[in-house]
């Protein structure tokens, strides 16, 4: 919908201006930020590589409440796909997730 193409226009803007200035605080919590929007719309996978990122630069910092907040992204993700995976065929599954 508009809301989430407007959204994660925004957030693309953010991580590019993170990226140019080398604020790795401020793109570290962009991809959180993206994480938890493909998340919302059940985007596993993207929300997965997102809080991945997300992780691998708090973790660089050393920035622990947001290596924790991505570790939980990361957590809610995979489970959430575990749950949904019983009710499908693996074949289906692996589409849809």
């Amino acid at each position: 919908n508009a809301e989430f193409g407007k959204g994660l226009q925004l957030l693309k803007e953010a991580e590019t201006f993170f990226r140019s200035t080398e604020d790795e605080q401020g793109l570290t919590n962009t991809m959180l930020l993206v994480g938890e929007l493909f998340f919302e719309r059940e985007n596993y996978r993207q929300a997965i590589s997102s809080f991945e990122k997300s992780y691998d630069l708090a973790e660089k910092s050393e920035n622990q409440p947001l290596k924790f907040a991505s570790r939980t992204g990361l957590a809610g993700s995979y489970m959430y796909i575990a749950q949904r995976k019983r009710f499908f065929s693996q074949a289906e599954a692996n589409e849809y997730f």
